[in-house]
């Protein structure tokens, strides 16, 4: 497996454990935050389960280019331009995890653009 596949495969799956795992933190401290603010609690708990579905989707993106599936590098590039999108009120806002977060995606985004017709050959090799 080329490096660049396997960097970008590994970077979702990270990402996507880490805002799983988050998620579920959040829904878990969601019945705290009911006992003590009412209806905050379920917003807390809807940000709880958007954050593990981003996960869940980030787990697939990794996994799909991982084993170098047809969706794969589609779901990649769909992952890897929301990230750039939720980037952007970061660098607005002034802060450097927004330019972190560009660099990041803005180079998973071009290096699964420009790579479509090795993609399309390692799967075939794959298969």
């Amino acid at each position: 497996m080329p490096t660049g596949f396997r960097l970008v495969s590994v970077t979702f799956a990270g990402i996507g454990a880490m805002l799983l795992l988050g998620g579920l933190a959040v829904l878990n401290s969601a019945s705290a935050v009911a006992a003590y603010a009412g209806p905050a609690g379920s917003a807390v708990a809807g940000v709880g389960v958007v954050l593990g579905a981003v996960g869940v989707v980030h787990l697939a993106a990794g996994y799909g280019t991982w084993r170098f599936r047809s969706w794969g590098r589609l779901l990649g590039l769909v992952v890897a331009v929301g990230g750039l999108l939720s980037s952007l009120p970061l660098v607005v806002l002034g802060g450097p995890a927004g330019v972190g977060g560009l660099l990041l995606h803005g180079g998973i985004a071009w290096y699964l653009y420009t790579t479509g017709e090795r993609y399309a050959r390692l799967r075939q090799t794959r298969a």
